[in-house]
């Protein structure tokens, strides 16, 4: 492997932990990063690694490109209105990823999807945090005399509470609240995961780490989902 080999193979991963970062990013920055990814893998794939393409494995590629075949086949034949343009672009992931990792020379090996998850989930805790941090300021504004809500318990008994919670964090961070909790739950079912697989092997200080980061994603997903 030659050094520009190398050092392509390394802004591709890191491209790839950017587009794990989504929930922080903000889909703006990560179109972009999604763009920059996936066209780096086909073309340094082509470059440096197209004799090594697995040919069997266009089956497989054909397969995953079937729901985009399907909604572009819709679009351009049976129906061209602006919803289902819109439709099509926002189904545009369904394109770029599959034909992203078939090209892509990096293999995504053990220790990198570890990396890629953690990173997943450091995005969707911060973001979370965040948001929910800045709620919390904004409602204290609103509570005490000649405020919103004269007391804590007017404010908790308030029919519109739990609406204006979700409101403020869509407004905060740019995230519908329905978003933010189905990104809580994928890095629950991720920690899980990973707690029952290393469970003998963690010292029990990294084991209340795992319990006490899953007790609270659940906590901040009831409070902000109200579809649970």
């Amino acid at each position: 492997m030659n050094i520009w080999q190398e050092r392509t193979y390394k802004v591709n991963f890191i491209l790839l932990c950017l587009v794990a970062c989504f929930p922080m990013l903000g889909m703006k920055a990560t179109v972009k990063f999604i763009i920059l990814f996936t066209s780096i893998s086909i073309i340094s794939g082509l470059i440096w690694n197209f004799k090594n393409l697995d040919k069997s494995r266009f089956k497989e590629l054909i397969i995953l490109l079937f729901p985009f075949l399907l909604i572009f086949t819709r679009t351009f034949i049976m129906d061209r209105s602006p919803e289902a343009l819109f439709y099509l672009e926002v189904s545009m992931s369904l394109l770029a990823f599959p034909v992203a990792f078939f090209f892509n020379p990096v293999e995504i090996d053990h220790k990198k999807r570890g990396t890629i998850n953690t990173v997943f989930i450091l995005s969707t805790f911060l973001i979370v945090f965040y948001g929910c941090f800045k709620v919390i300021l904004k409602i204290m504004e609103n509570v005490g005399e000649n405020k919103f809500w004269k007391s804590s318990s007017a404010m908790f008994n308030d029919p519109s509470f739990a609406y204006l919670i979700r409101t403020e964090f869509e407004k905060i961070t740019q995230i519908h609240p329905t978003y933010a909790s189905l990104f809580l739950g994928i890095a629950v079912l991720i920690l899980l995961d990973k707690l029952l697989r290393k469970f003998y092997n963690l010292s029990w200080n990294l084991k209340f780490l795992y319990y006490s980061s899953i007790s609270v994603a659940l906590v901040l997903q009831g409070a902000l989902a109200s579809r649970t």
